[in-house]
């Protein structure tokens, strides 16, 4: 298949302004095709990973892009890499080298020079629509573009949702079209969430994911929006573990010290008859019992994996009544590791504050 360069679908006439000419959508394509480049292997610098792109100025008229490459690689790849992306329409070549060490200066031709500047700063480029927000214009456009490159990938729209911040799910998509959805995923998430979501679908270790999820809060990412990204992009055990350091790492002072003030017991409860005698003769009456109580880190996955064992052993055991129960009690009333039946004293306290689960 030949490859659709930026400038074999620009449609303005030449010699005005490619600003006022151009699609709508053209600073945002060219954007994108940026955005691909800076995630090209054979772009940034090796051992410090820089990869970001930007414009130079040179004599106040020249303007270049200048690209870091690994000066282990030579400027050869990150030349095929421009071509690659981008095509050869739009700059004069050949390129040179910066000043600097490592960076690679494409000279753009005249006539693309603000349709490069509109695509690093998006205001300027949508100034041009006349009358319409900004905002709701380059909206408009990339919505356009994720359904175009949904239908090249034969995803149907009903399938996903798209978010406000461009952000898609896709769990609804059949297996054999994933590694599809997930291109086109990565395409158009936002940056500052594209790397916490990069760690997070590659069942990277434990310490990684967690840097990244506490990266994230820190870069203003809210604890919903990563609650989302984890449901959507974790996978299995990955995901309960990410799920419950965020939980952990998002709490108020409030909900610390209470948890530090409280224990939580897990158990299986059931009802039983138990003699008792009244005036002399012998009765049964029902009453609550434990299997065991067995306190438990909410904050452990395997500790919580324990609440699944004592479901599949109730289903087993036969009991007419009863189930898998949680209590969260003060550490003043219960603070043993297990108990293997109720306290007496706290028979009441148990039976009325006991959660099914």
């Amino acid at each position: 298949m030949k490859a659709k360069f930026v400038y074999e679908n620009m449609r303005f006439e030449r010699g005005t302004d490619p600003k006022y000419s151009m699609d709508i959508g053209m600073s945002i394509i060219l954007k994108e095709k940026i955005e691909d480049l800076e995630n090209d292997t054979d772009v940034g610098s090796h051992g410090r990973h820089v990869n970001k792109i930007s414009l130079k100025t040179i004599d106040e008229e020249n303007l270049y892009m200048k690209v870091p490459y690994s000066i282990l690689y030579g400027w050869n790849r990150v030349d095929k890499a421009v071509k690659r992306h981008l095509g050869e329409e739009l700059f004069n070549w050949p390129a040179k080298d910066a000043e600097n060490i490592g960076y690679r200066l494409y000279f753009i031709k005249p006539e693309y020079q603000n349709l490069f500047k509109a695509a690093f700063d998006i205001n300027e480029a949508m100034n041009f629509e006349r009358g319409i927000d900004p905002k709701r214009s380059m909206n408009i456009g990339r919505k356009t573009q994720i359904l175009k490159d949904l239908e090249e990938a034969q995803i149907s729209p009903d399938d996903v949702e798209i978010l406000p911040d461009f952000v898609i799910l896709g769990k609804n998509v059949l297996y054999n079209n994933r590694d599809a959805i997930h291109q086109i995923q990565m395409k158009y998430m936002p940056e500052k969430k594209k790397e916490l979501v990069s760690i997070i679908m590659h069942d990277s270790p434990m310490e990684t994911v967690e840097y990244a999820i506490e990266e994230a809060l820190k870069n203003g990412i809210s604890k919903e929006d990563i609650e989302v990204l984890i449901k959507e992009f974790a996978h299995g055990k990955q995901s309960d573990q990410a799920t419950i350091y965020l939980t952990k790492h998002t709490r108020t002072q409030e909900e610390i010290e209470h948890d530090e003030e409280n224990n939580i017991y897990v158990f299986i409860g059931y009802t039983k008859k138990v003699p008792v005698e009244v005036n002399g003769k012998k009765y049964y009456e029902d009453k609550f019992s434990v299997e065991n109580m067995v306190k438990i880190d909410k904050f452990s996955t395997a500790n919580l994996s324990m609440v699944n064992v004592m479901k599949m052993r109730f289903r087993y055991q036969g009991y007419e009544d009863g189930g898998v129960y949680m209590l969260e009690i003060p550490k003043e009333f219960m603070d043993e590791d297990s108990y293997h039946e109720i306290p007496e004293h706290l028979q009441d306290i148990v039976e009325e504050y006991k959660r099914r689960i």
